[in-house]
């Protein structure tokens, strides 16, 4: 039974491409969805390989990171960490104000408010209620044009509702200290559907080449096509934590775990995953946000 709970927010500094392998689609190398709704996503194993791997630089923290993620070369002893997959919670898309909107909607706030739960929080966020080809804004949204809020070349009616201040106060410590105040004003909630179509809309869709040193000209095969989730985007990873299974006198129980954890992750803001990190993807801010058990 996982005693302790935390939220893990993943905000992207640069393109991220948690790849899923090759694709019959028109993107050669598409990222991963979750094949129920869609939506990006990023697989538990490849956040927790990303932390194991950052914290496995210090040497004098190797057997403790043995004894939290397990041995390598062993699996006698099991990990005492559970890491959920990275569910997305806010999507950049293009704005014809102000640049840019990070677009949820109630199914993504929804599904947070019920992972919260079962790991042990209650947050109640007052999803507020929308129509077909409306958009929520808060009342100091500085997104709207004459009443609508044109996001790529699509139009929406607005309606304020103040509860969408209160809930991007739920994200704002996971976001840059100079965007956090920025949530606010640029959050807009979008009818489920058109969230899902935007994620799919809105990735970045980049052509790689390979060049044949002799001849100059592109090699047979090398020219192919990745998908990127876009910089800004904001995920979340529920981490359960247990009592180890190893011994070691200095992480005897959940708590001590869970301050190594913390302080470890919180000891640097910047984070690699997915990949292609020779060209600067996949940079990644990390903030762990302690969720106290519900019972």
């Amino acid at each position: 039974m996982f005693k302790i709970s935390n939220c893990l927010f993943i905000y992207t500094e640069t393109p991220l491409h948690p790849g899923s392998g090759t694709s019959l689609g028109y993107v050669d190398l598409p990222v991963q969805r979750e094949k129920h709704t869609g939506f990006p996503m990023i697989q538990a194993s490849g956040i927790k390989g990303a932390l194991r791997e950052e914290m496995e630089e210090s040497p004098e923290d190797r057997k403790k990171v043995e004894v939290i993620f397990g041995k390598w070369e062993s699996s006698n002893t099991a990990s005492c960490v559970s890491f959920s997959d990275g569910r997305l919670l806010l999507f950049p898309v293009p704005s014809f104000r102000s640049v840019f909107a990070w677009a949820t909607c109630p199914f993504l706030l929804k599904r947070f408010e019920r992972d919260m739960e079962w790991a042990g929080k209650k947050i109640e966020m007052n999803v507020p209620e929308i129509k077909e080809a409306e958009a929520v804004v808060s009342p100091d949204s500085i997104l709207c044009v004459d009443d609508k809020v044109v996001l790529g070349e699509y139009t929406f009616n607005v309606k304020h509702d103040a509860s969408l201040g209160d809930i991007a106060k739920n994200f704002s410590p996971a976001l840059p200290p100079s965007l956090a105040d920025d949530l606010v004003k640029r959050i807009v909630l979008l009818p489920d559907d058109t969230m899902r179509d935007f994620t799919r809309l809105f990735t970045e869709v980049i052509t790689r080449i390979r060049i044949n040193k002799e001849t100059k000209t592109v090699n047979t095969g090398g020219l192919w096509t990745e998908e990127y989730i876009p910089p800004e985007t904001l995920f979340y990873s529920v981490v359960l934590i247990h009592a180890p299974y190893a011994k070691d006198e200095e992480l005897e129980n959940e708590e001590e775990v869970r301050n190594f954890l913390e302080e470890r992750i919180s000891s640097r803001t910047f984070y690699r995953l997915g990949g292609n990190e020779t060209v600067g993807k996949g940079i990644v801010r990390i903030t762990f946000q302690g969720v106290k058990n519900g019972n």
